[in-house]
């Protein structure tokens, strides 16, 4: 972003700073307050969807119509529509193909730590363990006590359906925690798609001063307009993780992660200007089906389910009024950044 250097220079310190803007918002998730704080939490899956129904319009959608009349095409809405059908396409194949326990790979490259599903006590399991052992031992003893005063008629069924009844509420505990994890990688998958066009966008804007066709002034308002629209989309993406149970650190790390790939997008958007230009369309409009179609497919069904536990452990039934209100301010935050930085 400095007069006299060229475009590929210029693109490269471009994304840096949008980069940088997804890293600043990430590190939001250090002064979350600790401990169970659901209330908070909660709200941040809703925050998440807020942020990224509003960046699917403004941010992407928006920008690939404009693009398309820009370029001449006779179907300025052509781009847009085969682009948004086809990112959603993506996620649901992305989804089909990959393993239950995908997820598991954001607790592996986030370097281990003991990630749980909200709502439950790895601890209470072990006490509730621990309690069937018990009780399968008194069963025992009960029994054996007995036989040996001539009662051969004990009965210990009850003290094995809570020892069962206790198995298959771990498994399912196990299982909400798989498929948390699995929406959650997911989300990281599409803002992390979300950023590649954005990244190309200030690639091909430098590209374009080069051409004359864009001054260094608009690149660069362009690529600060993209960076401060990053800064709420990296809390986003690390406040669920934190929701999930990672650390404060795992989670700043995947939220900065899904903006590493925007240097790489707008160096390759400076050197294939000619090539990358027509498909920025596709490529803005790609992202925002992604991101929708994570919206709907996994962080609705996952609020749902935050509510359902919520009532299961002496919450208000169904009471979804924190993730609502999450989303709400999410988009409005979304909304007001792309509108103001155009």
């Amino acid at each position: 972003m400095i007069e006299g250097y060229g475009s590929v220079v210029n693109s490269f310190l471009g994304t840096l700073v949008t980069w940088g803007m997804t890293a600043a918002g990430s590190a939001l998730v250090f002064v979350l307050p600790k401990g169970e704080h659901r209330t908070i939490l909660d709200a941040s899956l809703g925050f998440a969807a807020g942020v990224m129904i509003a960046a699917s319009f403004w941010s992407l959608l928006q920008p690939s119509i404009d693009k398309s009349r820009e370029l001449g095409y006779e179907w300025e809405w052509f781009p847009a529509a085969v682009g948004f059908f086809l990112g959603g396409l993506g996620i649901a194949a992305a989804e089909k193909y990959l393993p239950e326990d995908s997820g598991d790979v954001l607790k592996q490259l986030g370097g281990g730590g003991n990630v749980v599903v909200v709502g439950s006590s790895s601890s209470g399991s072990k006490v509730a363990t621990n309690g069937s052992h018990k009780l399968m031992s008194n069963s025992y003893n009960g029994n054996h006590h007995n036989n040996l005063n001539g009662n051969g008629n004990g009965n210990h069924n009850g003290k094995e359906e809570s020892y069962f009844s206790i198995q298959r509420k771990k498994q399912e505990q196990e299982k909400r925690r798989k498929q948390g994890l699995r929406r959650i990688l997911m989300l990281v998958l599409a803002i992390t798609i979300h950023n590649f066009p954005e990244g190309l966008a200030v690639g091909v804007a430098f590209g374009a001063v080069e051409t004359g066709s864009m001054t260094i002034r608009e690149a660069r308002a362009l690529a600060w307009g993209i960076g401060l629209q990053n800064f709420p989309e990296g809390l986003a993406v690390s406040m669920p993780l934190y929701r999930q149970g990672m650390s404060s650190w795992q989670s700043f790390w995947f939220g900065q992660l899904s903006g590493m790939v925007e240097p790489i997008a707008g160096v390759l958007g400076a050197l294939l200007i000619q090539y990358a230009n027509p498909v920025l369309p596709y490529a803005l409009s790609f992202a925002a089906g992604a991101m929708i179609y994570v919206v709907v497919d996994d962080l609705i069904p996952e609020v749902a389910a935050a509510a359902a536990a919520s009532s299961s452990n002496g919450g208000a039934s169904g009471d979804t009024s924190w993730s609502t209100w999450g989303c709400m301010i999410g988009f409005i935050v979304m909304m007001v950044l792309d509108v103001a930085l155009g």
